[in-house]
């Protein structure tokens, strides 16, 4: 394969041939430090090959590994989001708490309006069985006993969940509460819920619930017997989807996040204020894997060049989406530049007329979410 042999050729580039090799022009003009790559794009970098009515006021279809956009329709409308906050919600507590930690249920989260996993006051549940429930049955009782417990109270987790989403480099979403019911300054844009699900689909312990169709909580002292059964119709009736997140309300209307992994490529598709989603959604997703493919570049850290006493490398696997009879060329730049008293370098990718880039740094300018 094309790719295989670049990747061949990229690992026997010496230091000596960085500034050698074919020039691009930049993609973009100035050099920032997200989180992490992908960062998904503003707009599709094919246009959309197929004309595609949907009934969603706002949609967007993303590759969840090189970020590229590959359908939109009013991606960066705020708009609220309503049960899709909780991919977020759990994002925020994988990565706070720890799976067997055991929570006591408070009355404040008995009785949370909406959908529910009715628990009682005084009944203990691990962490990992409530992103169970959180998850599979959209409970916001759930979602209310979880930001207690890692937030230590509802405005302490929201602000965990915005400063996440600033991490992330998001600048139309907030949150108010864990659950996603409507709340005036509740909101977020349909690309940048894509942002959210790509990185929370690259935790094993997400992918795994939200890929879940059924869970069973065996009855036993101070915690009684439950079966939860995911929302997620297309589980069943989408072949290759493995997730994620339902969601409505009278206010947002159907919500719908849903990813799919079908040879070595993974889509995300969101819709926001659909009537007819989950048709949209399948439609969509063949759109996707019909026309589009994800063709890894290089490995993490497998780009590493020597510059002076420091070695700047990709801190994360590079991922590029062509068209799916696309099978070559493929060219590359490598530059290196200075941001404070760290080195960093760029690639740049092109082929088929596009060019995309990407960051090297040195272990000392990996950007972090406190920066």
């Amino acid at each position: 394969m094309p790719h295989k042999k670049l990747i061949n050729i990229l690992s026997c580039i010496s230091a000596a041939a960085i500034f050698s090799i074919l020039i691009f022009s930049y993609y973009r003009d100035s050099l920032e430090l997200p989180e992490s790559f992908p960062a998904i794009s503003e707009t599709p970098f094919y246009k959309n090959l197929q004309e595609i009515d949907t009934s969603a006021v706002s949609a967007i279809v993303c590759d969840a590994n090189s970020g590229e956009i590959i359908y939109s329709e009013n991606p960066n409308e705020k708009l609220p989001m309503a049960s899709t906050t909780k991919i977020m919600t759990a994002l925020v507590v994988l990565e706070n708490t720890s799976l067997d930690e055991t929570v006591t249920i408070s009355e404040q989260s008995v009785g949370i309006e909406g959908s529910s996993i009715y628990l009682s006051k005084g009944e203990t549940l691990t962490v990992e069985e409530l992103l169970y429930g959180l998850l599979l049955e959209s409970g916001n009782d759930a979602a209310h006993a979880l930001a207690l417990y890692t937030g230590k109270s509802i405005d302490g987790f929201c602000l965990l969940m915005n400063e996440k989403a600033k991490a992330l480099g998001l600048s139309s979403t907030n949150f108010e509460n864990p659950h996603g019911l409507s709340s005036e300054n509740h909101y977020t844009t349909a690309r940048e819920l894509a942002v959210i699900t790509s990185n929370a689909m690259k935790n094993d312990t997400f992918r795994k619930i939200v890929s879940t169709t059924k869970y069973y909580i065996k009855g036993r002292e101070g915690c009684r017997e439950r079966y939860f059964s995911n929302h997620n119709r297309l589980l069943k009736t989408l072949h290759d989807c493995v997730g994620v997140k339902t969601g409505y309300t009278k206010n947002s209307g159907r919500c719908l996040v849903s990813a799919t992994n079908k040879d070595d490529s993974t889509f995300i598709t969101v819709t926001l204020n659909d009537r007819n989603d989950f048709n949209d959604h399948k439609t969509l997703h063949t759109y996707a894997h019909n026309n589009f493919k994800t063709v890894l570049i290089a490995k993490k850290e497998e780009l590493r060049y020597s510059i002076g006493h420091d070695t700047v490398f990709n801190n994360e696997d590079i991922y590029i989406t062509v068209k799916k009879d696309y099978e070559g060329p493929f060219s590359m730049q490598v530059d290196i530049d200075k941001n404070g008293n760290s080195d960093i370098g760029t690639v740049k990718i092109g082929f088929d007329g596009i060019t995309r880039q990407f960051y090297l740094y040195t272990y000392d300018s990996i950007p972090n979410e406190n920066q």
